[in-house]
């Protein structure tokens, strides 16, 4: 019995469809793991900047008191 030929195109197309489809699911899944690592990053730098603008704040109070110790 042969098989006929339109059968084999669709089950090659098939499969490509469904390569096509992981390939893409795969894809969106890994851009949207690299965006939220991407944005935790950005928002602990932009918490350690928060931090060193109010250490820079009290730079005045922190020199004042080890200048009161070494007099």
């Amino acid at each position: 019995m042969t098989q006929l030929p339109i059968i084999n195109d669709i089950t090659a197309l098939g499969l490509l469809a469904l390569v096509l489809v992981l390939v893409y699911y795969t894809l969106n899944k890994l851009f949207r793991i690299l965006t939220e690592h991407l944005e935790r990053t950005i928002r602990r730098q932009d918490d350690m900047l928060d931090l060193l603008a109010r250490c820079l704040d009290q730079k005045s109070a922190i020199k004042e008191s080890f200048s009161d110790k070494n007099d």
